[in-house]
């Protein structure tokens, strides 16, 4: 869902988020803990038992190599 979506606002609209990898960013880890956040407040896009956790766990699976 979110990386979809900043791969096509960057090929088709030709725009990069600050912070992003598409800015040149190392890693758009606090980018991407926003867009969880924003996620989170949106009623029914998370399950219920969504916890903080769950997004570390998030970031820490999309720094894997491989």
């Amino acid at each position: 869902m979110y990386r979809p979506r900043v791969e096509d606002n960057y090929t088709f609209k030709s725009e990069s988020n600050a912070g992003s990898i598409y800015s040149r960013a190392t890693n758009a880890h606090s980018v991407f803990r926003r867009f969880l956040r924003l996620v989170k407040i949106k009623c029914g896009l998370l399950p219920l038992q969504w916890l903080k956790a769950k997004a570390e766990e998030c970031v820490a699976f999309g720094n894997k190599r491989g």
